[in-house]
């Protein structure tokens, strides 16, 4: 009988610690996939499974050793899928799947590196910049614009629609922008800090390709020697970019009442959309073509005591297109 007992006490001892096995959470594992459900010429779509509630996140890059880009969807879910956006036509994107904090458990499941090749003909066998039909391939969305402006500084920012050059110059008249800033080619957000600039002076930009093609335009004039009263001390940066609707701000460092002033032409700026009073300003336009350039200046204040920034673009989005929303690291 003792025998008996022995034998059961180990049964339920093993058992015990079977129970208790499962029961403890389990690791996160990529349970099926990564697999490329669909490609574009700029985006591709990337799916797999895990067997617990985990992250979403897709590193990716042009080097098999450099994945130094990532997308990625709010956490949680067993099936995950991440869109890519924004890639160059014809090129091959190397990829990992990533999920993290894998319920219960924090643990962190990667899959192996694969590879896609978006469509379309490879830049490669193109000069740099240029398309099949040698035009530039690389579309502003937005800016170039001049913001916090100062006697001797600015700063120019702008968006272009895929990774591109960072490529400023300027100069105080339109001929005569020989200077030259830029930064490592590879961002779509672009800022340039220029500096060592004339007091009270007019500045001309243009964005351009690495082989000197202009891509856009703008111009700013810096603050006199004797720093107005009014002045603007952030901004204007574009909030919001849609085919009918676009959202600006800025701020001042005196309450005023502030307009915004804006056309299709920089030279004939005809229509003009309230942007309140106070110090931040922000003003919405409406019932704009999509796909269509357009100019804007912000003022604030009357004509002797006023202050405006310089005129800037902005290029609505096609109604085939989702609207851009951006955000202001300042």
């Amino acid at each position: 009988m003792r025998g008996v007992a022995t034998v059961c006490g180990l049964i339920l001892f093993f058992a015990s610690i079977a129970c208790a096995q499962d029961e403890r959470p389990q690791d996160v594992q990529i349970t099926k996939g990564p697999r490329v459900e669909s490609v574009t010429d700029s985006t591709a779509e990337i799916a797999w499974s895990t067997n617990v509630n985990a992250s979403t996140l897709v590193r990716y890059g042009t080097d098999v050793q450099k994945l130094t880009s990532t997308a990625q969807e709010p956490w949680g879910g067993l099936t995950h899928r991440v869109t890519i956006r924004n890639l160059r036509s014809g090129t091959t994107y190397y990829f990992q799947a990533e999920s993290n904090q894998g319920q219960g458990t924090g643990t962190k499941a990667t899959s192996d590196v694969a590879s896609f090749t978006t469509k379309g003909q490879s830049p490669a066998a193109l000069p740099q910049g240029r398309s099949d039909n040698g035009a530039d391939p690389v579309r502003i969305l937005a800016g170039p614009i001049p913001q916090n402006v100062t006697e001797h500084s600015a700063e120019i920012w702008w968006e272009s629609d895929r990774p591109s050059d960072t490529i400023v110059k300027y100069g105080t008249a339109p001929q005569k922008i020989s200077e030259i800033k830029q930064k490592p080619w590879g961002d779509q957000d672009h800022r340039v800090d220029l500096t060592g600039l004339q007091l009270d002076t007019q500045y001309f930009v243009a964005i351009v390709s690495s082989e000197g093609a202009m891509r856009a335009q703008a111009s700013f004039k810096t603050l006199g020697v004797t720093a107005e009263r009014l002045r603007i001390l952030d901004g204007p940066q574009i909030e919001f970019l849609g085919a009918n609707s676009v959202v600006i701000a800025w701020t001042t460092n005196a309450t005023c009442n502030a307009v915004l002033r804006y056309g299709t032409s920089p030279e004939n700026l005809a229509e003009s959309a309230q942007a309140g009073s106070g110090q931040t300003h922000r003003a919405t336009l409406r019932r704009l073509q999509p796909n269509t350039a357009y100019y804007f200046t912000g003022g604030c204040g009357d004509n002797s005591s006023g202050i405006t920034s310089g005129v800037a673009p902005f290029h609505t989005v096609a109604n085939t297109r989702q609207a851009l929303r951006f955000s202001n690291p300042h």
